[in-house]
C-alpha cells in the first residue's frame, strides 16, 4: 500500500499502466514502492522501469513524461510517482513476485534480511542508491 499526501493506493494500479499495452512494447517490467525515511513528512512514490531489450532502448524524458501523463490521466495527478527511475534489474521471487517490501525497506534506509526465496539478490544492492536521491535524475539517451 503506498499513500503519499494521504492518498492511499496499491502499486497494481500503476502497474496496470506502467505494464498496460500502452507500454508494453517499451517496457519489461515495473516496481513501484513508497519511501519514506525518518527525515521525511510524507511518503515518496518511486516507479522503477525495466527496459525490454535493454542493450538498445533507455528511459528517455519523452517516456517518462508519457508514463507521468498517462497515470495522470487515468488515475489522478496524486498518483504520479514522484520518481521515475530506469533500473538494470527488478528483483523476484522463485514465484515471480515483485520483492516490493525488500526495495522499500532498502530505499528508506533500513537493512533487510534478504530471503532465500529471492531469485536475483544481488539486484536489491542497486536500490540503495536510493535512499539518498532528492531530485528526478535526468533520462540517459
Amino acid at each position: 500500500m503506498l499513500n503519499p499526501s494521504g492518498i492511499r493506493f496499491g502499486s497494481a494500479e500503476i502497474y496496470a499502466i506502467s505494464e498496460g499495452p500502452q507500454f508494453n512494447t517499451e517496457i519489461e517490467d515495473t516496481l513501484c514502492v513508497g519511501r519514506r525515511r525518518a527525515k521525511d513528512k510524507d511518503e515518496e512514490v518511486f516507479l522503477f522501469v525495466k527496459m525490454r531489450n535493454q542493450a538498445q532502448n533507455r528511459l528517455t524524458p519523452e517516456l517518462e513524461q508519457r508514463l507521468r501523463l498517462a497515470i495522470r490521466t487515468s488515475l489522478s495527478a496524486r498518483h504520479v510517482p514522484k520518481f521515475i527511475v530506469q533500473v538494470p534489474e527488478i528483483p523476484v521471487t522463485i514465484n515471480g513476485k515483485k520483492v516490493e517490501i525488500a526495495v522499500k525497506k532498502i530505499t528508506s534506509g533500513n537493512k533487510v534480511q534478504v530471503s532465500a526465496t529471492v531469485v536475483n539478490p544481488k539486484a536489491l544492492e542497486f536500490y540503495e542508491q536510493f535512499y539518498e536521491l532528492e531530485t528526478q535524475p535526468k533520462a540517459k539517451l
